[in-house]
């Protein structure tokens, strides 16, 4: 269903050809790049390590017994954070998307 509906929405660009390919450091000096990078990373590592360490907060809590529910709601809380953050940081989409 994913491929169908990237197939479907997303535009056929061109691609570069191999010879017009920005080499990395250059990718890496372009505007704004750099930043996204770094609040990815920092958001990924802080996601992976409450993935890794919830239970003892969730035992804290006194919810041992429900460590399941909790790490599904934390993933579906994120999933749900995740989309309106691009509805918010992407101006060409906007409501359309």
């Amino acid at each position: 269903m994913l491929i169908g509906w990237v197939l479907a929405s997303v535009p056929d660009y061109p691609g570069q050809a191999g010879h017009e390919r920005q080499p990395l450091r250059r990718v890496f000096t372009t505007p704004g790049v750099r930043p996204v990078l770094g609040v990815v990373i920092a958001w990924m590592l802080a996601h992976n390590i409450l993935y890794t360490y919830i239970a003892p907060f969730v035992a804290q809590a006194g919810l041992e017994a429900d460590v399941d529910v909790v790490m599904l709601i934390f993933g579906l809380a994120a999933l749900v954070a995740i989309g309106i953050a691009g509805r918010l940081a992407d101006p060409i989409c906007g409501s359309r998307c």
